[in-house]
């Protein structure tokens, strides 16, 4: 029988459009602000339409023996297929957040992004938990620049 681990919620979604809308009520007001003014409110708008549109998005994770299926979007759904035969688990610290990623051979995909450090540990443990044999993990690389 297949598991289930959804991401994305109407909270995450809500959260999502507030950003959404403070990004575009941004552009909007600086449209009457002097020309060499207004790129200071542009700009951090259009940077804020990033965590908008990742905080949208909704991933639901179907688990299937060794088959993993990603489903993403809320009314236009693709799908992805993996086989989860030697591939590695990495959770990678993204500015607070966390990115779990699955590493295959060479390639890699990433299976969720923009959540929480404790979402990510709960969707390895479903993982771990549904799967014959825990996925082993990769360690993650930090960089060594200026800290």
């Amino acid at each position: 029988m297949p598991a289930h681990f959804l991401l994305g919620g109407p909270l995450r979604a809500g959260l999502g459009l507030v950003l959404l809308a403070a990004s575009f009520a941004v552009l909007w007001t600086s449209r009457t602000i002097e020309l060499g003014i207004a790129w200071t409110a542009v700009v951090p708008s259009l940077v804020l339409l990033i965590p908008a549109w990742g905080l949208l998005q909704r991933r639901v994770l179907t688990l299937d023996g060794e088959r993993l299926t990603l489903t993403d979007g809320w009314l236009w759904r693709r799908a992805l297929e993996l086989s989860l035969e030697r591939t590695e688990l990495e959770v990678v610290p993204t500015a607070g957040l966390a990115a779990v990623v699955v590493h295959r051979g060479g390639g890699s995909h990433a299976l969720a992004t923009w959540i929480r450090p404790r979402t990510a540990a709960r969707l390895a443990a479903w993982l771990d938990a549904h799967l014959p044999a825990p996925l082993p993990r990769r360690a993650t690389r930090l960089p060594q620049g200026d800290r």
